[in-house]
């Protein structure tokens, strides 16, 4: 009777692991993009808020890093604006009050203006990065529109073109196209710099 009793304490165990690790192998793979747990949660449960945090993390962690930074950046710049009405309205209330008012006033106006300074930081950082990113998309754009254009081209006009731009371009260049067309194209490029190139794409 007590083997039996373990036994079925064993098989509970075991059960518990086993469903807590499928938990941490989905959660995972809705972190990785593998799966969107989000359109399977019920209805019901997507306003709970521990639900909401879970989804906000994953939606983060699915961004590339400029875009992390710069919603990271539109954070930190909402919670210094926040604090910049703290301040402000610390300031108004101790403008009303006479204990002390000298102190905690001059305090309030360097807490106010050091927040102001961090913001303005903020910003400029949220700018950089908001132009690095927009650059990104547009080289990505330019990029996929030359891959259409080149691919189209008889393989020597393209090799000739090609020629004149940098290695890094035309690697994102030919990476693009279909194995067969890149490699034909590479057949038209002065040899000593084709081969240059596969190394590269090599790596």
């Amino acid at each position: 009777m007590k083997s039996t009793f373990k036994q079925f304490q064993l098989i509970v165990v075991l059960m518990l692991i086993f469903i807590f690790l499928m938990t941490c192998v989905v959660v995972l793979a809705d972190f990785m993009g593998v799966v969107n747990l989000k359109v399977h949660i019920p209805k019901k449960y997507l306003g709970n808020e521990w639900v909401q945090l879970y989804i906000r993390k994953s939606r983060f962690l699915r961004k590339n890093v400029d875009e992390q930074v710069l919603d990271m950046t539109v954070d930190a710049r909402a919670r210094l604006e926040e604090k910049i009405k703290e301040y402000q309205a610390r300031t108004e209330a101790i403008e009303k009050d006479s204990d002390e008012r000298t102190r905690l006033l001059a305090e309030a106006k360097e807490l106010n203006a050091e927040a102001a300074r961090r913001l303005k930081d903020v910003e400029a950082r949220e700018q950089q990065f908001q132009k690095r990113f927009e650059e990104s998309q547009d080289r990505e754009t330019r990029i996929a529109a030359m891959v259409v254009m080149y691919s189209k081209m008889e393989p020597d006009k393209a090799g000739a073109i090609l020629s004149g731009m940098e290695n890094k371009l035309v690697i994102s260049i030919l990476q693009g196209m279909a194995e067969k067309k890149a490699a034909k194209i590479l057949e038209f490029m002065d040899s000593k710099r084709a081969t240059e190139i596969l190394k590269d794409m090599a790596k």
